[in-house]
């Protein structure tokens, strides 16, 4: 009987998770995408809307439109709109429309502020890893954190560090049927109706522990369209045509986006100055980017893990790159660049590191947003890294506030940063330091 019982409960379980993502994916959405001072992305998807029509009012009455086509076979556009003020509040108004039958949707809001051009404070969360769970997802969602994330932190916006799903993985009729889950979720769609969105794709986009070069590799090919048209277009422009990392600056910070997988050797060639994580053009867009930044932090996002402690819970990340590593951290070591700080996501684990023999440089590592956590079970062999914060029991995302003129005496910036964990219940603050300006000044430590 109790084998009978078994079988049933499993067999309900799946009709359940069946009809979940079976469920309708085809009402029409309206996210909000990157924001910088002076542009803003507005993503849509529509199955049946053959044009958009998107009119922001600023808060001084002055009103623009813009008008766009959707592409035969595409639910998703992506609208960006330029010339914006900075620091500005504008509002959003979306009207589709079908021309074939000349019907227009009901009309949708967004709000939107622009990032100002001298920010003297910012705040932001950051996670990555939201798999819908086969046969958990239908009670338990994306756990709640992404619903805290909007509405009770209400960030200026959120950077989503990869594996938003888990194309190699999740039980799904097919790639685009589970991006179309995804963005439809309740969390998500909250998320993306209120809080600015930038993201970067990581491996199960693709596949698992993918980094095996974009141009004969179709899978690739296949599945890292379905990241474009529904997360990576609401990005800022890519600093090259074709490229995926890009910039942006608040005033009190500017981030770079890099992209780990695309231009990355083979994690089991030899170490040395042939292997490589970033290529070379893109590594030379960072060290031009770290050289000539003025702002006080330089924040540097990697979509996998940068300490070689985390090879506690992976067999690939930075580590086996150490090299290129090398090189960049001796440039802003020797460039004397103040402010730099890593954020990572990958390792389903979280963690704050201080890096060694680079004792200014600081990661902060934020995952797994919605999935199974990861125990860091290996040896971290011969690593002088030193951990401030680990935790694997539990669901996490990172909140970080930058604040001019904050620090000592309040003569420096300084960097709250905040890691969250969620169990059972409502995310809660299991970590949390404040990290000064000047801890982060590679000079000082030379002069010891």
């Amino acid at each position: 009987m109790n084998v009978i019982v078994a079988c049933a409960v499993v067999a309900w379980a799946m009709v359940v998770y069946y009809q979940a993502s079976t469920s309708d994916q085809s009402s029409d959405l309206a996210h909000l995408g990157s924001v910088t001072s002076t542009t803003a992305k507005v993503w849509l998807f529509s199955t049946s809307a053959t044009e958009a029509r998107v009119s922001y009012t600023s808060d001084l009455n002055v009103t623009s439109e813009v008008v766009a086509d959707f592409r035969k076979d595409d639910a998703t556009l992506t609208i960006a709109l330029r010339d914006l003020s900075p620091g500005m509040r504008y509002v959003v108004a979306i009207v589709l429309v079908d021309n074939a039958t000349n019907h227009t949707m009901p009309a949708k809001t967004l709000s939107l502020k622009t990032l100002a051009a001298t920010m003297s404070t910012v705040r932001f969360a950051f996670g990555s890893c939201t798999m819908a769970v086969p046969f958990l997802y239908p009670f338990t969602g994306f756990s709640g954190n992404l619903d805290y994330i909007a509405n009770s932190l209400q960030p200026d916006f959120m950077l989503l560090l990869g594996d938003q799903v888990y194309a190699d993985i999740d039980l799904a009729q097919d790639t685009e049927h589970l991006y179309r889950a995804t963005v439809h979720d309740e969390e998500y769609d909250t998320l993306g109706r209120t809080t600015p969105i930038f993201s970067i794709y990581d491996d199960h986009e693709i596949r698992n522990n993918w980094n095996e070069g974009q141009h004969d590799d179709r899978l690739y090919l296949d599945r890292i369209r379905y990241y474009e048209r529904f997360f990576g277009d609401r990005n800022p422009d890519p600093i090259g045509p074709g490229e995926h990392y890009y910039t942006w600056t608040t005033g009190v910070a500017t981030f770079f986006m890099l992209d780990v997988r695309k231009h990355a050797s083979p994690k089991d060639w030899p170490d040395g100055p042939h292997k490589t994580k970033l290529g070379p053009t893109q590594k030379q867009h960072l060290l031009q980017w770290l050289e000539t930044s003025t702002e006080p932090f330089k924040v540097v996002v990697s979509s996998m893990v940068v300490t070689d402690l985390g090879m506690q819970a992976t067999d690939e990340g930075w580590a086996l790159y150490g090299t290129e590593y090398r090189q960049v951290f001796d440039f802003v070591n020797e460039h004397n660049v103040s402010g730099v700080v890593l954020l990572s996501g990958d390792l389903h684990f979280a963690g704050v590191w201080q890096h060694s023999p680079y004792d200014f440089l600081y990661e902060v590592g934020a995952s797994p947003i919605s999935a199974f956590p990861v125990i860091p079970s290996k040896a971290a062999e011969a690593s002088t890294h030193i951990t401030l914060f680990q935790s694997w029991t539990g669901l996490h995302f990172g909140h970080i506030t930058i604040v001019d003129n904050a620090g000592d005496a309040g003569l420096y910036p300084a960097m709250d940063i905040v890691v969250y964990r969620s169990r059972l219940g409502q995310p809660m603050p299991a970590f949390s330091m404040r990290l000064n300006w000047e801890d982060t000044i590679p000079i000082k430590h030379n002069r010891t």
